[in-house]
């Protein structure tokens, strides 16, 4: 199990690296293309941003889909048919062919770093001290490890005790338990400063490897002693493995491999990289895989030469784990399927049985009472169907195969004289459509064409491609379909008194793969966004169930990484959903949808700048002063300044310089953006006064401001302040200047000076700002501020009118009597 740490690194000395590679890795990509995925891989490496990739051979891979983009850092087999790798944010996600792999349920968030299957449970540890057990790598179970630290690496003794290697951050721990549920910590003693990355169990020692070159070993980690190992480096060490026999074979970072045929004695190797290595595997039949930095495959055959492999990406792969392949029986019908019965006689098999892994195929038999076997010679014992099963147990390599069973029927041997031929003939059939376990029946079946009298003889039916189709020797004429291909029967029939043997005779039946469509619903559009992504949505479905791949028809608009869509320009967007089939399963017709990439429309935005404080600045040549309150913009874009009196002030970012008196004017103005509109700018004054000194303390001049009455908002116009700002403590000239300011410039403004003219701009509360600028007699008055209601007349509902109760008693009286007037004179004309 490994871990990541970030590095510093010059793109510029991996260049030459990179350009190869990258041509390398287009070709392997290319020729995943056109490779079928395996049924089950040999090798899985896993890694960053849900990288997931597989191989039959440790030499080609594949990249499958692993329904994540978290990093994922460990992986292992169950030594049967299961996967399961983990990662980041609790993430675990399992396979059972190590190419379509589907997230499980953790129940938990924390950082996952090693998965191993081992004691016949999944363990899987992480950050905070998290483990989790499964029987099946599907249901999880979180137990508690009374810790906090990080766990980095599971190791087993095939018996009863587990150990976890860990980092305090401080210092390395080791956990260990009988079964995966308690834990107990036991500190290497004497201890140790460095992290342990790496674990393992050899038969009768443990060995843990970390940073600065550090190994360690113990016969016995419960009782903290262990023994530290001379590693001849100081570089970070991340993995380790035992190969079972006589070799450990330890790697890290910078390229590092270790190896020792003890764990006491180490001798570096040379990997050929220097990319930083995080994980090591070996399959337990000759060949060891290391993984790393920037996808580096190395392979071994023997631990102490390694070559580099392609790799399908340059993403990070932090650990890989060896598994099992598959294997198939091909057990032809035999040659003969009749035999004449002599008690104890025996014929050999004809043809053989082989297995696609090449290992020896075991026979027996299934029916004891009619015959028996030995290698491939089979002894009759009575009259009847004699049954043979083939069959392969598997390896270190591979799986089990699914056995074959082939029949032969041991019939009495014909009276003497010259039998007939029976003239067996087997008309061709039509193809059939596979259905996984579905059946068609032959037609039409073989028949004699020969036989007018009986006995008839019996007709029996075998399958020559048992990987395809199979069918019972006798009594039915129901083909089983097992895969796409052609289905070869063989029909022949037995020999009886009067008859021959007739045939064999074959017939070929073709078995299609299945059609599929593709369901890929409308999408709505989006916002145009360069380089933002979303999900598509719908989704393509496939009718196979088989997952799709989708592809932009439209590369300089978008972009697809799977269902998600990267936008480099407005436009139509088109992708297509496709399922390229597989076994059983025909290409389904590609369907595409156009996704409408728009740019919005821009929003509008006001710019906030509030009156200065404070409204005065003693105009002194070179004397500089910020900006205070700055500008603020509704859309948060960064606001642009300009000095709008020259002579007065000039401006540096928010730093005004004085170059002389009056009102310094500043303009604050956004300009706008992809979605903003530009704003409307705002002014704001600050007065550059000259004040000359006088005698004594300056009195204050105790500036009034009135509350002003409330506006009719119209658009553009004026209102004049009333009653304007006074000073009441100012006897003597020369008269303070009064200057006004508004604070709230997105509803109103006001002149600096000179006015008492208020402009409308929009509806809400209009605060205007008033001082009195010091002179030699008077100091600064204010400010002080008034607030003016700027409404819209809002338009009175028109009453209704409504009439006295009284009156309204005697209107229907009136109506109820016209009413009965009107009904007399009808009555009057009919009677008439």
């Amino acid at each position: 199990m490994t871990i990541d740490r970030p590095r510093m690194m010059c793109l510029m000395d991996y260049m030459p690296v990179y350009t190869s590679r990258m041509l390398k890795t287009i070709a392997v990509m290319l020729l995943a293309l056109v490779t079928s995925p395996m049924a089950l891989a040999g090798w899985v490496a896993v890694g960053a941003k849900g990288t997931i990739l597989n191989s039959s051979d440790g030499i080609t891979w594949l990249e499958a889909d692993s329904d994540t983009t978290e990093t994922l850092r460990g992986v292992d087999f169950d030594g049967v048919d299961t996967w399961t790798a983990s990662g980041q944010s609790g993430t675990v996600v399992r396979s059972n062919d190590a190419q379509n792999w589907m997230q499980q349920i953790s129940g938990n968030n924390d950082a996952l770093w090693s998965t191993v299957f081992e004691g016949g449970q999944w363990i899987v540890s992480g950050g905070r001290g998290r483990i989790l057990t499964s029987p099946d790598g599907i249901a999880w179970t979180s137990v508690n490890s009374n810790f906090s630290f990080t766990l980095f690496d599971i190791a087993y003794n095939q018996n009863n005790l587990y150990a976890i290697a860990g980092d305090l951050g401080i210092a390395t721990t080791v956990l260990t338990s009988p079964d995966a549920t308690t834990w107990t910590q036991n500190p290497p003693q004497p201890n140790n400063a460095e992290g342990l990355y790496g674990i393992t169990y050899d038969n009768t020692i443990w060995i843990a490897v970390g940073d600065k070159g550090k190994i360690l070993t113990t016969s016995d980690p419960d009782s903290r002693s262990w023994a530290e190992q001379p590693s001849g480096t100081d570089t970070d060490l991340r993995d380790i493995v035992y190969n079972g026999t006589d070799l450990y074979i330890v790697v890290g970072r910078e390229g590092a491999i270790l190896t020792s045929p003890d764990a006491v004695t180490w001798t570096p190797s040379d990997s050929g990289t220097t990319f930083d290595l995080f994980g090591v595997a070996y399959d337990g039949s000759g060949q060891y895989i290391a993984v790393g930095d920037e996808g580096t495959i190395l392979t071994s055959s023997d631990g102490f030469s390694w070559s580099t492999k392609e790799s399908p990406t340059f993403r990070f792969l932090y650990d890989v784990a060896s598994g099992k392949l598959p294997q198939t029986i091909n057990f032809p019908a035999q040659s003969t399927l009749f035999q004449n019965f002599s008690a104890s006689g025996s014929y050999s098999l004809g043809p053989e049985a082989t297995a696609s892994s090449g290992l020896a195929v075991t026979y027996t038999t299934l029916t004891a009472g009619v015959c028996s076997i030995t290698d491939t010679t089979v002894t009759m014992i009575s009259l009847g169907e004699c049954q043979i099963e083939a069959s392969q147990p598997g390896d270190s390599t591979y799986l089990p195969a699914e056995p074959v069973t082939q029949s032969i029927l041991q019939i009495s041997t014909p009276s003497p004289g010259v039998p007939t031929n029976p003239g067996l003939v087997f008309d061709p059939q039509d193809s059939e459509v596979f259905a996984p376990s579905g059946s068609f029946t032959l037609t039409p079946p073989a028949n004699t064409t020969q036989t007018p009298v009986d006995p008839q003889p019996e007709i029996a039916y075998a399958s020559s491609t048992p990987s395809i189709c199979s069918i019972p020797l006798r009594g039915s004429t129901e083909v089983t379909m097992l895969s796409v291909g052609t289905c070869s029967i063989v029909a022949a029939s037995a020999p009886n008194s009067l008859y021959s043997l007739g045939g064999p005779v074959t017939a070929s039946i073709e078995i299609l793969k299945r059609p599929q469509n593709i369901t890929f619903g409308p999408q709505a559009s989006q916002d145009f966004v360069l380089n933002s992504t979303f999900a598509l949505n719908p989704k393509a479905s496939a009718s196979s169930g088989l997952p799709l791949e989708y592809s932009s028809l439209s590369p300089s608009i978008c972009n697809s990484n799977g269902a998600t869509i990267t936008m480099f320009a407005a436009g139509n967007c088109t992708i297509e959903a496709t399922q390229n089939g597989d076994d059983t399963w025909e290409p389904a017709t590609p369907v595409s949808q156009t996704i409408s990439l728009v740019v919005p429309p821009k929003q509008p935005q006001v710019i906030d700048f509030p009156a200065q404080v404070p409204l005065f600045q003693d105009a002194i040549p070179g004397a500089s002063y910020p900006l205070s309150p700055e500008a603020a913009s509704s859309s948060g874009l960064p606001i642009s300044y300009r000095a709008l009196s020259p002579g007065v002030c000039t401006l540096s970012g928010i730093t005004v310089t004085i170059t002389g008196a009056g009102a310094c004017r500043i303009e604050a103005s956004q300009p706008g953006d992809d979605n903003y509109l530009p704003a409307v700018p705002a002014i704001q004054s600050v007065l550059h006064i000259l004040t000359p000194p006088g005698p004594g303390v300056p009195t204050k001049p105790g500036l009034l401001f009135d509350p002003q009455d409330s506006e009719l908002f119209s658009a553009g116009t004026t209102f004049v302040l009333s009653p304007a700002a006074t000073t009441t403590q100012t006897p003597v000239d020369p008269q303070p200047v009064i200057v006004y300011v508004s604070s709230t410039p997105s509803v109103c403004t006001i002149p600096f000076q000179g006015s008492l003219e208020v402009t409308m701009l929009t509806l809400g509360d209009c605060t205007i700002i008033a001082a009195s600028a010091p002179n030699s007699l008077y100091s600064i008055g204010g400010p002080v501020a008034g607030t003016i209601n700027i409404y819209k007349l809002a338009i009175p509902a028109v009453p209704v009118p409504t009439l006295p109760q009284p009156l309204l008693w005697l209107l229907g009286a009136l109506a109820a009597a016209v009413a009965a007037s009107k009904l007399r004179r009808g009555t009057q004309k009919l009677s008439s």
